[in-house]
């Protein structure tokens, strides 16, 4: 059974909510920037294995983009985890847009 809400402990719940915001957020930006470093070096792996590549010039894209397979897929992966960091920020946005809600309907029947 849940404890009775109180303004006291939606105030508690909405203070740990914002650290752990604070904590999320930190953790999209450094997600974000691992993203763009494991992309620049997709992009610099298939370069190189394109200008090493011989023969027609769809043959060595083919060639390139076999080379930096494992390069673009660490380089999708840390994109994902970009977006689900973001999406992790909303949330607990979310969560903290209703607790907010919970506290002023708990005024509001205080001031009844």
């Amino acid at each position: 059974m849940t404890e009775p809400l109180t303004p006291n402990s939606v105030v508690v719940h909405l203070g740990n909510l914002a650290r752990e915001l604070e904590k999320a957020t930190d953790e999209l930006g450094e997600a974000e920037r691992e993203a763009i470093h494991a992309k620049e070096a997709y992009r610099k792996a298939r370069d190189v294995a394109f200008l090493k590549a011989e023969g027609p010039q769809y043959l060595r894209e083919v060639l390139a983009n076999e080379a930096a397979a494992v390069e673009r897929v660490a380089s999708e992966l840390a994109a994902q985890k970009a977006s689900h960091a973001k999406d992790r920020c909303y949330l607990i946005r979310t969560r903290i847009d209703i607790g907010r809600s919970v506290g002023s309907l708990l005024r509001a029947e205080m001031n009844l």
